[in-house]
């Protein structure tokens, strides 16, 4: 203890000192566990002194009168001492350190002394001397420094607790001899432990590695066995006196400790390592070392499992991340929309399928409310009412309003989704557009349709041909029987051209309700077009028409049925010989190979037929290919371009038409490549 704490007792004993047969003062000079000595600075004779006095020098009370202050100072300190006591005024004081006092065994003491004037003897004043032993002082500093020590290094612990880890446990541990105050720490750590691995209690525990020692030993066993008597994973307490049954403490008996305290880190039932504590007789860190190693190896167990408990957030936090990217990988493939919602309905996630589908950017969408943007159908409550309900809802057929106006066809499917405590979390709903399939679904009916009027239609003209043939045989008999200048061969002439002109369409028609065959072959459609058109040109024996034909030099031969063939080119030169008219003009003719088209599969062929006349108009050409429709006031059935159609369909190929208004018109026939086998 500092020689400053003297000061108290000292101005005590002053107060009350008047003269040396002061009663008082000895009963209080008795109380206090310091020596004190009443000395004369005339005689140099020490006039009284207390018990502690006795104990300290070893004289009795009768000695210490006898004797004078110098002759129980040793010669280093003397003269400092004496001219220190003999220079005190009333009210004054000194200090002096480490001064030696002559035992009554000869043997040298060191204490450290607190001097003041007190009464007075004669005109001297008396000297008031308080004395205690140096190594009090010494030890009680070291007290001092080792709690301030030990109170640095829990306050440096506890903030490791923040940024749990492997380096904030090995400092920790590295802190833990400081808190303590023990003059050995060990720590012991499960082998996956010691690895960085996540130790698991079983019943058969593994054994603990010395993973850290501090100070440095060699002589502390490097592993401890669940099997040996006390190193297991309860408390031990050995001290000196007691027989040593395990190695860990015979070890630290060994090294000079008279206490080992082992406490294990984690639980008890399947620790994740051992802190063992040992302790050299004298230090006054026995007194507490029970608690202090008791609560180092709790903070060890808490930082470890706060760092584990770290390491599964980040390891669950990567998985969830995970998860989400996944999630967004696969929303952002399919093809049905996906939109996120949260119990009250607001948008959280949209893929790009729903803003295809809706016309909003996601943008716009997200922290959005879905009912906003699944209008003006009520269907967005039931779907909200459903999820807050956890339970799967489905709508067929909805119509809603995308951003443009436009009514679009969707079937509307939610799923919800619980948080982590098992409650409400939103969910997913997934929009499937069923406009397509509407428009499939009404074009198949129509198809449907049309194929019952086919199969009608076929039908029919079987029917009608009988009965026709004998109208036509009638009408040939009649014209024999009445005289050729009779005015009634002009009405039969009539009649016999309407009924061939009724057998032309009904013939048409079958054409167009019967599956088309055909017998195809390689054929080269430049050689083909060059005789045809020279062909076409004799039989139509207009000198006013001429075809510019154009083949190109590497184009493949076509797939293709000459004869079906032949009727559909002769149809559409016929119809650009109309479309010319009697002012004549040339007809272009154009072979070559079609550039790649992604609707369609393979390699093909390309025949332009072009026309320079007036064009046709955009309300006439949607319905061309309609059978029956013909803008032909005198000679047109409207079946010549379906049958052509129908025949280049038959092909695998494709008929495509562009026309501009008194500029021309273009047909372009696409037939499939032919395979080369050599």
């Amino acid at each position: 203890m500092p020689a400053g704490l003297l000061r108290n007792p000292l101005s005590v004993l002053s107060a009350l000192t008047s003269s040396p047969e002061d009663t008082r003062f000895r009963h209080l000079a008795e109380q206090f566990d310091v020596a004190v000595f009443l000395v004369s600075p005339r005689s140099d004779k020490i006039i009284d002194a207390n018990h502690k006095a006795v104990e300290f020098t070893g004289y009795s009370r009768e000695e210490l009168s006898q004797l004078t202050l110098s002759g129980l100072i040793t010669t280093s300190h003397k003269s400092s001492l004496l001219q220190k006591v003999k220079g005190l005024t009333t009210g004054t004081s000194q200090e002096m350190f480490d001064v030696s006092f002559q035992t009554h065994s000869g043997a040298t003491a060191s204490a450290d002394l607190r001097i003041a004037a007190a009464g007075e003897d004669g005109d001297q004043p008396l000297v008031l001397l308080l004395a205690r032993d140096s190594q009090q002082r010494v030890a009680t500093e070291k007290a001092s420094v080792q709690q301030r020590s030990s109170l640095a290094a829990l306050k440096t612990m506890g903030t490791l607790l923040f940024e749990p880890g492997e380096k904030s446990f090995e400092t920790a541990v590295g802190l833990c001899r400081d808190f303590i105050a023990a003059d050995l720490v060990a720590t012991y750590l499960a082998p996956a432990q010691n690895q960085g691995g996540e130790q698991h209690g079983t019943a058969t525990a593994p054994e603990f590695e010395l993973w850290r020692v501090d100070p440095s030993s060699q002589d502390l066993p490097t592993s401890l066995y669940h099997s040996d008597p006390g190193d297991g994973p309860n408390t031990l307490v050995w001290k000196t006196g007691q027989q040593p049954q395990s190695p860990l403490a015979q070890a630290v008996r060994d090294s000079g400790c008279a206490e080992l305290i082992t406490y294990p880190i984690g639980p008890s039932t399947s620790p994740y390592g051992i802190l063992a504590t040992g302790f050299r007789s004298g230090n006054s860190a026995i007194l507490s070392a029970h608690a202090r190693t008791t609560a180092a190896a709790a903070h060890l167990t808490a930082l470890t499992r706060l760092h584990k408990r770290e390491q599964r957030a980040k390891h669950w936090s990567l998985q969830a991340r995970n998860a989400e990217l996944n999630l967004d990988t696969v929303l952002s493939k399919m093809i049905d929309g996906a939109i996120g919602v949260d119990p009250e309905g607001r948008i959280t996630r949209v893929n790009p399928a729903s803003e295809r589908l809706l016309g909003y950017h996601q943008q716009e969408m997200v922290d959005g409310q879905l009912k906003d943007f699944l209008a003006p159908t009520p269907v967005a409550t039931a779907v909200l009412k459903a999820l807050h309900q956890g339970e799967l809802h489905e709508s067929n057929d909805v119509t809603i309003i995308k951003r443009a106006g436009e009514a679009i066809h969707v079937s509307i499917t939610s799923v919800p989704v619980d948080n982590s405590a098992g409650d409400p979390a939103g969910g997913l709903i997934l929009l499937r557009d069923l406009t397509d399939r509407k428009a499939l679904e009404s074009k198949a009916r129509h198809l449907e349709r049309r194929a019952f009027v086919g199969d009608m239609s076929a039908r029919f003209a079987h029917e009608v041909r009988n009965p026709l043939s004998a109208i036509k045989v009638s009408l040939d008999y009649l014209k024999m029987e009445i005289v050729t200048d009779d005015p009634l061969q002009a009405k039969l002439d009539q009649m016999s051209h309407e009924a061939d002109r009724i057998e032309s369409l009904l013939a048409n028609t079958l054409v167009i309700v019967k599956p088309v065959e055909l017998k195809l072959e390689s054929t080269d459609m430049g050689e083909f077009m060059q005789n045809f058109a020279v062909n076409w040109q004799a039989r139509k024996q207009c000198s006013n028409i001429s075809c510019d034909l154009n083949i190109a030099p590497d184009t493949p031969p076509a797939l293709a049925d000459i004869d079906k063939i032949g009727q559909v080119f002769e149809n559409l030169l016929d119809n650009a010989m109309q479309a010319i008219g009697e002012a004549g003009g040339i007809i272009s003719v154009t072979v070559q190979s079609a550039p790649n088209i992604s609707t369609l599969y393979g390699d093909h062929v390309q025949v332009n037929i072009t026309d320079k006349g007036p064009g046709i108009e955009p309300d006439v050409l949607e319905r061309i290919f309609e059978p029956f429709f013909t803008t032909k006031k005198k000679k047109g059935t409207g079946l010549g371009l379906p049958i052509v159609q129908q025949i280049v369909k038959a092909h695998n190929g494709v008929l495509e038409v562009h026309s501009t208004p008194s500029v021309g018109t273009v047909f372009s026939v696409l037939l499939p490549k032919a395979i080369d086998h050599t």
